[in-house]
């Protein structure tokens, strides 16, 4: 999302699956953001980054476990 060369606005992109499935399913959070006013945009994102971040913590607990 965002404005093109004539101010126009582009949709988002298709995201990648890159393999890690509570990665993608915490991006599919940002589905539709496009759709929402401005002022909705912050809280998705704090759920989306919330999410990320509890995903990082998991991986690091698994990590410091081996």
């Amino acid at each position: 999302m965002g404005a093109g060369m004539g101010g126009e606005m582009q949709g988002t992109a298709p995201r990648e699956d890159r393999g890690e499935a509570g990665v993608t399913a915490v991006l599919a959070g940002l589905d539709g953001l496009d759709a929402l006013p401005v002022g909705g945009h912050v809280a998705v994102f704090e759920r989306v980054h919330a999410g990320l971040q509890e995903i990082l913590a998991a991986s690091d607990e698994t990590r410091e476990a081996r």
